[in-house]
């Protein structure tokens, strides 16, 4: 690299290799190696930026292998961004061409050409319903087996609910709903979150036109695509004036919270739920049931919201929610990670359900689709009874309102 060319990386200089952030990293719990570490990682990023460091197939696979879940980036007491490295050197390897196992193919035209679009996504799911007929959309036979044993059990009905949906108790705002991919991989979450903001009297914005949020192609090292979908979105939901945008994925709303071309007004629909409580405050039947309550990455460690949603939980008289015991790591699933590098992502959900096993639970509940979808496949692995849904799924059941 040229010594009048700015470094992608320059910001990794930030890191003292003080190693506080080692024990939260994914992968290095899994493999125990220093180059399946955050540190390590960023001395890779360096070694690239200065030509000390040959790009081959065993650096490129060490970047790849990270799930961006940015919990060292939540420990780092230096503050260094690790987030937008990773994404950086993802950018920097697919520039280059560089063999990642994750850049198959099958994958890259999955991730492309079906997944952000919800019309292909519906068609996908609906032609793909047979292993044959994903086979001949995806030929990678690995890949097809895994995206049905991933789907939904059983698949909901499609979301449809566009439009605007006035509120079922007397109007205290306004606010848009996100549904990106969701809208064919978790519809349940998404009618949830529309009778819940109704209830709250919310008049809520749901417009046909929004795209992808772009999230699996910055994290994959496709920052234009992304920039486009970040564009797209922003003139969609612009047009609808000053209002929050929320959603049911937190992984969507961290990247339209991250994105700062196109910045959103993005909140958390537990922390806007909270924070607009009407008075007297919506009632919920009772529940008598124990259950464990997973927090995604993308919300404990970009949207820094993980308390509001077991508050809001605790609205619901009798129910016992327990934190999962699992020391807030990754549970593999990491956007397509768990497409990409299913045994390491196995691994990490195997961690994550023997940490359930601990609570008695036999109903988890997560806010990011992914991890929901990822989870629930490793407990059929294991024959486990185990419901997994979305918090406001639940909270949606025991509401006691009309609607």
């Amino acid at each position: 690299m040229s010594q009048s060319t700015p470094s992608p990386f320059e910001q990794a200089r930030q890191c003292v290799m003080c190693g506080l952030c080692v024990p939260h990293c994914p992968t290095y719990a899994v493999h125990g190696t220093e180059a399946d570490s955050p540190r390590g990682r960023l001395s890779m990023m360096l070694g690239l930026a200065t030509g000390e460091l040959p790009l081959d197939a065993q650096v490129a696979s060490h970047l790849d292998a990270c799930l961006g879940c940015r919990a060292c980036e939540r420990a780092c007491p230096s503050k260094v961004p690790y987030g937008a490295l990773i994404d950086e050197a993802r950018a920097f390897l697919a520039a280059r061409e560089a063999p990642m196992p994750s850049a198959t193919t099958a994958l890259r035209a999955l991730r492309d050409h079906v997944l952000p679009y919800r019309e292909r996504l519906g068609m996908a799911s609906t032609i793909g319903g047979t292993l044959s007929g994903l086979r001949r959309a995806l030929p990678e036979a690995g890949l097809s087996q895994r995206l049905l044993t991933l789907a939904p059990q059983p698949r909901p009905a499609r979301f449809n609910a566009f439009g605007v949906h006035e509120p079922t108790a007397p109007c205290t705002g306004e606010v848009a709903l996100f549904t990106g991919c969701t809208a064919h991989t978790d519809a349940d979450s998404l009618r949830a979150a529309l009778r819940l903001l109704r209830a709250w009297g919310l008049r809520v914005h749901v417009p046909r036109e929004q795209s992808c949020c772009g999230a699996l192609h910055r994290h994959a090292g496709d920052p234009q695509r992304a920039d486009r979908f970040a564009l797209d979105n922003r003139e969609v939901f612009g047009a609808l004036g000053e209002m929050p945008l929320t959603g049911v994925s937190t992984g969507c709303l961290a990247e339209l919270q991250g994105n700062t071309t196109t910045p959103l007004a993005v909140e958390e629909i537990a922390r806007l739920l909270l924070s607009r409580l009407p008075s007297p405050a919506p009632r919920f039947r009772p529940l008598r049931a124990r259950v464990a309550l997973h927090t995604p990455c993308s919300l404990r460690n970009v949207l820094r919201g993980a308390d509001e949603v077991a508050t809001l939980l605790g609205h619901v008289p009798e129910l016992d929610v327990i934190p999962l015991p699992d020391g807030g790591r990754c549970c593999g699933a990491g956007g397509t990670h768990t497409l990409s590098h299913p045994e390491q992502a196995d691994r990490l959900a195997g961690m994550a359900l023997d940490a359930l096993a601990e609570t008695g639970a036999t109903h988890l509940l997560t806010s990011n689709i992914g991890c929901a979808l990822h989870l629930a496949q490793a407990a059929r692995q294991r024959g486990l009874a185990l419901t997994v849904e979305h918090p406001l799924g639940l909270l949606a059941r025991q509401l006691d309102a009309p609607g």
